[in-house]
């Protein structure tokens, strides 16, 4: 049996994620294929669900991304072209990685639009109060500006149809670029950071978990919380991400010996 794949479809909002990934599945070559939406699994959650952006969430969050992970796993291992997509910046490739390295085809593409695109498309499908919340679209945008390594995975969709951004994707599938490789044994070490790049990079995360934090209680206290929905979705994943990466730092700062 041919061993499936695993395309994550990211990028900022309005940028068409779920629309492309969904004509990928589609669309694919293999003779099954699946189409993973990360909310959805957020969604799932019932009895003794927390907000995702709340502190208490941590240990939810991480069984919610594990459980996205294994079941990507589990499709590609048994034939499945699955087709993921959602928030999930360089910043979280970790797991992904990890499958990477147990032998499974992982590939990563970024959608990117120019800021006015994004904003335009996010707002018109989202009904953003501007005033209140484009700045959430508009500093995912920035999050994905510079990608690192990562720009090799770049597509720019700015003015372009689903159409033929599906197909600029698939022509990104057939290249290397998009592979994602785990680690090798006897590759580089990963880099090391300075005890003050960790603690300074602890702190700007945890600010920016404040800050967007303070914009979700804003939101939830408004009138009409339900028309905020796709904005308070977004930014509770955002804080989800970000808090897993304060809590990596932490421990590294704590296993190193850091105060």
């Amino acid at each position: 049996m041919k061993r499936g794949r695993i395309v994550i479809v990211t990028g900022a909002p309005g940028t068409g994620k779920t629309t492309v990934a969904e004509q990928l599945a589609r669309e694919s070559a293999w003779d099954r294929s699946v189409h993973l939406h990360t909310d959805d699994f957020y969604h799932y959650l019932s009895k003794g669900a927390i907000a995702p952006h709340l502190p208490a969430s941590d240990d939810q969050n991480r069984v919610v991304i594990e459980a996205i992970r294994d079941a990507a796993c589990r499709f590609a291992r048994e034939g499945y072209d699955v087709i993921v997509d959602g928030i999930v910046g360089p910043w979280f490739l970790g797991p992904w990685l990890d499958l990477a390295s147990m032998g499974l085809e992982v590939r990563y593409v970024v959608l990117r639009a120019d800021r006015d695109e994004t904003l335009r498309r996010a707002i018109a499908r989202a009904k953003l109060d501007e005033k209140t919340n484009a700045e959430l679209v508009e500093a995912m945008w920035g999050q994905f500006c510079d990608l690192g390594e990562y720009e090799r995975c770049a597509v720019d969709t700015t003015g372009l149809s689903v159409d033929t951004t599906v197909r600029q994707v698939q022509q990104a599938l057939e290249d290397d670029a998009t592979l994602l490789c785990g680690p090798v044994e006897g590759a580089a070490s990963s880099p090391s950071y300075s005890d003050t790049e960790l603690k300074e990079a602890k702190r700007q995360i945890d600010s920016t978990v404040h800050k967007i934090r303070e914009t979700l209680r804003t939101l939830e206290a408004k009138e009409e919380p339900r028309r905020y929905k796709s904005q308070i979705t977004l930014a509770t994943h955002r804080v989800a991400a970000f808090t897993i990466a304060s809590d990596l730092i932490g421990r590294a700062c704590r296993r190193d010996g850091v105060s």
